[in-house]
């Protein structure tokens, strides 16, 4: 890429490098050297304001753009989302997640989402991926993470916001791979808490689901596929399926780990009608800022500095 002993941009790419800023190259027609594609800096996302190890707390954004979002609003909590700063430029996050990406079609008529889908959602763990400003709401828990931290590869598990996972929701992997305090005052759900969330995911997978169905399957099409069983009645046992997940874990069911209760479509209605008395508890990102706050710490806003356009440092067509 650099063929130019005397040129600058060696060095230039050795100061971004560090920074964690990179260059990149293309080969456009017009290069200036033979064999040489031009060099173009192309700035990248980051915060202003956050130094290595600072966690990322996210605002619940308007109703209707995240459905976990829309879930933890209905618990009662601020805060949605936690991540923490993996550089020290500020360009890059670590965190667990869930992409929003949903199963290709219909499992099956008894179970209509496969089990193996609920039971490991997509990404999970991301390592050192660029930075966005989710929609102005980050806000930063300065020090209240470990530098340069790394998780391990785990995908993203629905029953982690009432059963501790390592690693296994956003907030449990700050917890389990970032020495992110959490005081396990903070984290228990109130049956309440626990019935109103439940409510909520229900609600929203019930939507999805029959969107989906209705994209892909007349309803008439699928009552003789399912013995009857309607659109309906499909996105009924499809929603039962995500909160019986997210509620109980349960024991081991046909190797896919989390348990048996992704296959339950019934209702799940007496296990979290406000008379359990909670769940068990786990870290949420609530419960991150709250013990953050707890032990002396102050959020601040994040400021942040979107992508810019790429420039061409060598090898410039004129």
């Amino acid at each position: 890429m650099f063929a130019h002993p005397r040129s600058v941009v060696p060095r230039l790419a050795a100061t971004l490098a560090v920074a964690g800023i990179g260059l990149t190259s293309a080969s456009p027609a017009g290069a200036i050297i033979a064999g040489e594609p031009p060099v173009y800096y192309c700035p990248p996302a980051r915060f202003t304001n956050t130094h290595d190890g600072d966690v990322i707390a996210v605002l619940a954004p308007p109703e209707g753009v995240s459905l976990l979002g829309d879930v933890l609003r209905a618990v009662g909590m601020s805060y949605v989302h936690v991540a923490i700063v993996s550089n020290a430029a500020g360009t890059a996050v670590s965190q667990s997640t869930w992409d929003g990406s949903t199963p290709s079609g219909l499992y099956g008529c008894a179970q209509p989402l496969d089990p193996k889908w609920i039971s490991n959602l997509s990404p999970g763990v991301q390592n050192g991926v660029p930075v966005d400003d989710y929609g102005g709401l980050a806000m930063v828990l300065p020090g209240a993470g470990r530098a340069n931290c790394t998780g391990p590869t785990d995908s993203y598990h629905v029953f982690g916001f009432t059963h501790p996972e390592p690693n296994g929701t956003c907030s449990e992997f700050l917890r389990a791979s970032c020495g992110v305090a959490v005081d396990e005052s903070r984290t228990a759900l109130t049956g309440a808490q626990t019935y109103a969330g439940a409510s909520e995911l229900y609600d929203r997978v019930y939507s999805l689901v029959l969107a989906d169905i209705d994209a892909k399957w007349d309803s008439w099409g699928l009552a003789l596929k399912c013995g009857g069983a309607g659109a309906h009645t499909e996105a009924d046992r499809a929603a039962n399926q995500i909160v019986n997940e997210f509620l109980h874990p349960g024991g081991p069911c046909e190797g896919y780990g989390d348990g048996c209760d992704d296959f339950n479509v019934g209702g799940w209605y007496g296990a979290a009608d406000g008379s359990t008395g909670g769940v068990h508890p786990a870290s949420h990102p609530q419960a991150i800022v709250d013990t953050f706050v707890a032990h002396g710490g102050t959020p601040v806003r994040a400021g942040f500095v979107p992508a810019g356009a790429c420039t061409c440092v060598e090898n410039c067509t004129p």
